[in-house]
């Protein structure tokens, strides 16, 4: 089955975490992979009820040579009985029987076609039904499965595993709450069945009830502990319930049973950095870095720009310095991008000397970094020095990627000059670029200070 995996924000350092809220897992239990959902399915051969078609004594001999083919292995001389038997006249039993075996090997369109035949033979036939049902699940078309499951279940079907997959189709449909109905059913009738009880979890969520959700995420974990998905779902859980250091908790057992792998590491550091636990923060941070990819990296900026945003300089100066001497592979962007972070903590940290010479260096090898002219720019202006910091936001309006920013730090460095018409100018040209809602109100009031001022 398809996953639908979907980034979900916390706080303001609390991305990139896969979440079972978004996410609808395969069927591990109901699959063929599963020897028992085999046996169970292939017991469907030729046990018909009193409700279901009768076979003639011809045709029951025709069962048993089935048997010997299907004991021996012989799938093909089993499919050939059954299609020279097929016909107007035949049972339906024949038809279902045929179905069967297509499912079983997979060609789930070809088993759908000889259980539409057996329907229409026998309109009734129930357990032809629910089988065209898990063929259309096979198939991930969800709203045929669910139609026929649903009249497996009128015709009398009340086993837990069709309520299931019918919780499964509505999951998949986005029909949560008749998920979650059809998944207490399952959980009553199959109650050991483990992906109803993960359905169960994931319609909880869906449904925003997160404390339940954490109830039977927990019962999965004391059953399966060692299956990382339900560690994280509990930890997405508690995080939608503002719970931080809870959701920490599970992902610290997940990482004392070696299941945490580099994003989950690095959710880790994004709580305590949102809880202002630095030191735990960093230590998840760097015992990430053993296993980072490329892709990765940027993430590891973000964290730095985190600490540097609460203050935590010293922090974000050791967690820099133990990422230089980790040796990552980095683009070579990544590699410009550290250096303007490095500069960034030197002047954040009042170091201004060092990160200024940091980034004129910087600026020389290479003259396109718009990060660091804006920095640069952003120096000079504290600094008073308007006409130097005029000049490097300028330099940064020429850089696409940086032109917005650059147009709206020079606008502030009009405003704080009192040239609120230049001001204005640069404010619009900015909006037209890229709308944005605060740089609006900025421009509204530095109107307003202009109007004052004539």
């Amino acid at each position: 089955m398809k996953k639908k995996c979907y980034i979900i924000l916390g706080h303001i350092f609390l991305s990139g975490f896969l979440s079972l809220y978004s996410q609808t897992y395969p069927l591990s239990e109901n699959s063929w992979s599963n020897p028992e959902f085999v046996e169970r399915f292939v017991g469907s051969y030729g046990v018909l009820s009193g409700k279901e078609p009768e076979i003639t004594s011809t045709e029951s001999e025709l069962f048993t040579e089935i048997g010997t083919f299907m004991e021996s292995n012989n799938v093909n001389g089993a499919i050939q009985v059954l299609r020279n038997a097929q016909g107007p006249e035949a049972s339906a039993a024949i038809d279902y029987t045929l179905g069967n075996i297509m499912l079983q090997e997979g060609n789930y369109r070809e088993g759908i076609k000889a259980y539409e035949v057996a329907i229409r033979k026998f309109p009734n036939f129930l357990r032809a039904y629910k089988n065209v049902g898990l063929a259309y699940v096979q198939l991930q078309d969800y709203e045929k499965a669910a139609e026929f499951l649903v009249k497996s279940i009128e015709l009398g079907n009340q086993e837990g595993d069709s309520f299931g997959l019918l919780g499964y189709c509505y999951l998949n449909q986005g029909l949560n709450e008749s998920a979650l109905d059809s998944y207490n059913i399952a959980g009553v009738l199959s109650p050991k069945n483990k992906d109803w009880q993960v359905g169960k979890a994931t319609a909880l969520q869906r449904t925003g009830d997160f404390q339940k959700a954490v109830a039977k995420l927990d019962e999965l974990i004391e059953k399966y502990p060692n299956t990382k998905a339900y560690y994280t779902a509990a930890a997405n859980a508690c995080i939608s319930l503002q719970q931080q250091l809870k959701a920490a908790k599970y992902l610290e057992v997940m990482r004392r049973r070696g299941l945490a792998d580099t994003s989950v590491l690095m959710l880790m550091g994004d709580i305590y950095l949102n809880e202002k636990v630095f030191t735990l923060a960093s230590e998840r941070y760097v015992e990430s870095l053993a296993t980072i990819s490329t892709r990765e990296v940027d993430r590891l900026f973000r964290f730095a720009r985190g600490m540097i945003a609460l203050g935590a300089y010293s922090d974000a100066i050791d967690f820099i310095e133990k990422v230089e001497n980790a040796q990552i592979s980095m683009s070579s962007d990544q590699s410009k991008q550290l250096l303007n972070l490095k500069s960034q903590i030197a002047m954040s940290a009042g170091d201004f000397e060092s990160a200024v010479a940091s980034l004129e260096q910087v600026i020389e090898a290479d003259p396109l970094n718009g990060e660091a002219l804006l920095l640069l720019g952003e120096y000079y202006y504290d600094q008073r020095d308007f006409e130097t910091a005029v000049f490097y936001y300028e330099r940064a309006q020429k850089i696409d990627s940086h032109r917005v920013e650059a147009l709206v730090q020079a606008a502030r460095v009009k405003v704080a000059q009192r040239q609120f018409v230049a001001a204005v100018e640069l404010l619009q040209e900015a909006q037209n670029i890229r709308p944005q809602s605060h740089v609006e109100d900025y421009l509204n009031a530095v109107r307003n200070a202009l109007r004052a001022s004539s």
